[in-house]
């Protein structure tokens, strides 16, 4: 697929970035988005995005570890009716023609995280969400049922790295559970990055577990994102469980210019003894230093497939 892309950095401070994207697709058509990120305290930021298509509109802002007395705050809104990909649950089968699933969503997620024991934190928080399919795009069909609900979040964190964004050195490890009436997605976190002689060596091992009797789309996992398991395509296998390790090598090759070869490996399935399908993709990511952020640039293969890509920050 060919894919041109145009981006101009117009306002670089020592704490913000405003970064507008144009870029263009056989798949997407134009996409026109704002990118802009400023930096709070030492450890929190402020994250606004939007991004318009042919396909519909996507945006969030984002709050993160925003410090009030000895609590950290965290607030995210996520809206979008440009919908997603989708080939069924499960289904591991060789894909060639494109799917899409048109719906619309809306998110709120408000976590605070208090001080607990040996250095970890207790996290609690609020995620409430609606959903509901444009049946006239998808041909008067439903795949899923409209719904609002309210989740309760629980967990605990360990966060050790030197920054949040762009971590070069340190640790950390958060435990999830969400709680939903139908739905319960249990998760595992944890990241290290190695400062060596050129570069940092990034790992990072994830695992998630939905219990549910009613499979939904926003309650499970699926490979083939920007985020993980890149190269494959966007939400080509989906299941209840998923885990993968991400290992990239975070090289600078110019004071502009950072070079990033990494390897993703994984599995997917109904749960650990009821795994259908193991994953492995590969690629390069070129990361441009923009005041306290980066853009990102990068290629990745899984199988017979290869994805480009193109963002904000490393994936983790």
């Amino acid at each position: 697929m060919k894919t041109i892309i145009i981006l101009i950095a117009l306002s670089i401070q020592s704490m913000a970035l405003i970064f507008p994207i144009v870029s263009f697709s056989d798949e997407t058509g134009t996409m026109l988005g704002l990118f802009w990120q400023k930096k709070l305290s030492e450890r929190s930021n402020l994250q606004l995005f939007g991004l318009t298509q042919n396909k519909g509109n996507t945006g969030f802002l984002n709050a993160s570890n925003v410090p009030i007395g000895s609590d950290i705050y965290n607030f995210r809104v996520f809206g979008s009716n440009a919908g997603s990909s989708y080939y069924g649950i499960g289904n591991t089968a060789k894909k060639t023609d494109p799917q899409h699933l048109y719906y619309d969503e809306f998110s709120i997620t408000s976590t605070i995280e208090r001080p607990w024991i040996n250095q970890w934190n207790l996290i609690i928080g609020l995620n409430a969400m609606h959903y509901s399919e444009q049946r006239k795009k998808n041909n008067n069909q439903q795949a899923f049922p409209s719904l609002s609900k309210l989740g309760l979040i629980i967990g605990a964190e360990l966060d050790k790295r030197n920054k949040e964004f762009n971590s070069t050195n340190g640790y950390f490890n958060e435990i999830s559970l969400q709680l939903y009436d139908n739905q319960t997605i249990l998760s595992n976190d944890i990241r290290r990055f190695t400062p060596i002689p050129y570069g940092v060596i990034a790992t990072k091992l994830y695992s998630s577990q939905t219990f549910t009797t009613h499979d939904h789309i926003k309650f499970l996992s699926s490979v083939g994102n920007y985020n993980y398991l890149r190269g494959y395509k966007t939400n080509d296998i989906m299941d209840r469980h998923l885990s993968f390790v991400q290992l990239e090598w975070r090289a600078p090759v110019f004071k502009w210019l950072i070079i990033t070869p990494f390897i993703e490996g994984g599995v997917i399935g109904r749960h650990p003894g009821n795994l259908k399908k193991s994953l492995l993709s590969y690629g390069l990511g070129h990361y441009i230093p923009i005041g306290e952020g980066s853009f990102r640039i990068e290629l990745a293969t899984a199988e017979s497939n290869s994805e480009f890509y193109f963002g904000f920050n490393h994936v983790f």
